[in-house]
């Protein structure tokens, strides 16, 4: 499946009521914060965000930004939606992110069965997204040469625990893989995935089932 827009991969954070961005600041010590813009003009695309060293000499950055509203899970009507299906379309809401992702990613929470109900609640949420153009020539190219998928994921994990442990914060959500997961769930996963020696998959994308009818339809 070939890759939409700037970012490479991205995962959430679903919030019960908006967290402001210096609550954001406030737990991501641990990590290096090169930008941080406040104001937005569009929240589809960016709202107040944070920017994160990741591989700095590959121009590797990870954004941090807050949206004070719940997902836009039909990713817009594109004759009445402009700026969210735009947004969609240029994979500011994931690189591999479909409409509907949200609705199945609940229905399907098999690791997490509390996910089928208690994402509803959210009403704000945290994108963490992973570049390596910002600021780029349009001639450089999307991913360095040593791309690592892993790495990457796990480090966009790492920055999602730690907002996790904010106030009212309800889940991770990866609307990419379609997973959702409570922190003690991502915790989980990966201590079993580091003693197995093996990526914790489970946690960055789901297993969809459905039941065939006699028909074999």
């Amino acid at each position: 499946m070939p890759i939409k827009g700037m970012f490479t991969a991205g995962a959430c954070v679903l919030f019960e009521r908006p967290v402001a961005l210096d609550k954001i600041v406030d737990v991501l010590t641990g990590f290096n914060v090169v930008k941080r813009i406040d104001e937005s003009e569009h929240w589809e695309f960016r709202g107040p965000s944070l920017l994160i060293a990741f591989r700095p000499k590959v121009n590797g950055y990870v954004s941090v930004d807050t949206v004070d509203r719940a997902w836009p899970d039909d990713m817009g009507d594109p004759t009445t939606e402009h700026t969210v299906f735009g947004a969609w379309s240029m994979g500011h809401f994931g690189p591999f992110t479909f409409p509907g992702s949200f609705t199945r990613a609940a229905q399907h929470s098999w690791g997490w069965p509390e996910g089928k109900t208690i994402p509803e609640r959210h009403s704000a949420f945290v994108r963490i997204r992973a570049s390596y153009v910002f600021g780029a020539a349009d001639s450089d190219l999307l991913f360095p040469a040593d791309y690592d998928a892993v790495v990457e994921l796990a480090f966009i994990t790492d920055v999602a625990q730690a907002i996790m442990k904010l106030p009212g914060a309800l889940c991770y959500f990866n609307p990419n893989g379609e997973s959702l997961r409570s922190l003690a769930s991502v915790k989980e996963s990966l201590a079993f995935a580091a003693e197995m020696k093996v990526p914790p998959l489970d946690v960055y994308c789901n297993v969809r089932l459905f039941n065939v009818d006699d028909a074999g339809s």
